[in-house]
């Protein structure tokens, strides 16, 4: 009997739960988590959204039979407590905390002034709650047995802005320091987007030695060319079973690792809609690529158009200067571009027969590019690598937008209308 087979939502999962068959084996991530875990620090683990960090973390504990429970800190932000979410992170489903109980009693025949016979009084006896954080703590060790124990606190960059409940996470840190918790041996592992928590405690007087307490995993960042293209060709050829001419293989990896920069959930979006639209032949070609271009790009084209737009110079700005940087943006196959390179290209699709031009006001496109400026609604299309003198896309659809929207008309850069991308 032939096995049936997935439907490609169960194997491409862009926001699903952590998938063992479509995890992308990250080794010098996991070479360094193992090192850091025997490490007597409190461990982070940073990197941009849609790169991994929580299948990472879940694939490692996993593996390594390590007890860890998850607190999302956007429901701490909420709640405006992490110590009161550790402890209801920590309750076993179901089950109630006593918090007191009542004593029925009936009154005794012969007490003074009180009269024989089945009079009651009732007495409320309250049972102090434990400290939130010693409750979660005691609780983790309890659930974990003998085995290595962590608490996740996940989506760090919800409370990141908001200083009371930085200050909680600075007390905690501190806290678990104290003998009653340190015999526990549970740690926390923190996990979110900004990579600068060690920097904003070193900066407030107060708490400069958590700093010393915390030690951060390397930045959970884009996947390497071999591990992304291990990903497609898994998802499709051995899960899914869809043909693959092998002359177009290679310019297929090429093209999905190029559009979704090789982001782990942008990956598994772009495959899954790649997927869909081959599901019914299970041959994956150039036209269902194309088609799977539209769809991914029709998904997200309003949020991204009116994201590129708010960058762009008016059409008579004599130079146009950021309009071309961003043309050539979407042209460069490179992850993270530098002045230098981007310049070049300028020259070379702009000024090719101009050679003495100067290409000037690159480096501060490009730095614009790269400013979130909430005051005026405009949020960044770039964002700093992690060498400090490069850039990256902060969405890679972004690029496959500037492809799509932005044309050369004579010496001026021109957006197509949003309903004829």
């Amino acid at each position: 009997m032939a096995t049936k087979r997935p439907q490609p939502q169960e194997v491409f999962t862009p926001r699903g739960e952590y998938n063992p068959k479509m995890y992308a084996n990250r080794s010098e991530l996991e070479d360094d988590f193992e090192k850091k875990i025997l490490r007597k620090e409190h461990i982070i683990i940073y990197g941009e959204s849609g790169c991994g960090k929580s299948w990472l973390y879940t694939d490692f504990f996993k593996k390594n039979n390590v007890y860890y429970k998850v607190v999302n800190l956007a429901h701490a932000s909420r709640n405006k407590s992490i110590a009161k979410e550790l402890q209801k992170a920590m309750q076993t489903p179901g089950a109630a905390r006593v918090t007191g109980y009542d004593e029925k009693k009936a009154a005794q025949a012969g007490l003074p002034g009180v009269a024989s016979g089945g009079l009651e009084h009732n007495k409320k006896y309250q049972i102090t709650d434990e400290d939130p954080l010693q409750d979660a703590i005691k609780q983790a060790r309890k659930d974990a047995g003998n085995k290595k124990a962590f608490i996740v606190l996940d989506n760090l960059e919800r409370i990141f802005d908001k200083r009371e409940l930085m200050d909680e996470l600075a007390d905690i840190i501190t806290v678990a320091d104290d003998p009653n918790f340190v015999k526990e041996n549970v740690k926390f592992l923190i996990v979110g987007v900004p990579n600068g928590i060690k920097d904003f405690f070193n900066k407030t007087p107060s708490y400069r030695t958590v700093a010393n307490r915390l030690i951060e995993l390397k930045e959970v960042a884009r996947l390497s060319k071999a591990e992304a293209e291990a990903i497609v060709l898994r998802g499709f050829k051995t899960e899914l079973g869809y043909e693959i001419a092998p002359a177009f293989q290679e310019e297929l990896l090429g093209h999905i690792l190029w559009v979704t920069d090789k982001i782990p959930q942008a990956l598994h979006e772009y495959c899954l809609e790649l997927a869909q639209v081959c599901e019914k032949d299970a041959i994956v070609n150039k036209t269902a690529v194309e088609l799977a271009d539209r769809k991914w790009l029709d998904g997200t084209l309003s949020s991204s158009y009116t994201l590129i737009e708010s960058h762009l110079n008016e059409r008579d700005t004599k130079i146009q200067r950021r309009n071309q940087v961003l043309y050539v943006l979407g042209q460069l196959p490179e992850n993270e571009f530098k002045t230098a390179r981007v310049e070049a290209e300028i020259r070379k699709i702009f000024y090719q027969n101009d050679s003495g031009t100067a290409i000037g006001g690159v480096g501060n496109c490009l730095s614009e590019l790269a400013e979130d400026k909430p005051e005026e609604h405009i949020k960044p299309v770039l964002r700093k690598a992690a060498n400090g003198d490069a850039f990256i896309f902060v969405d890679p659809q972004s690029r496959m937008c500037i492809r799509a929207m932005l044309r050369i008309e004579g010496d001026k850069v021109d957006k197509i209308p949003m309903d004829r991308v």
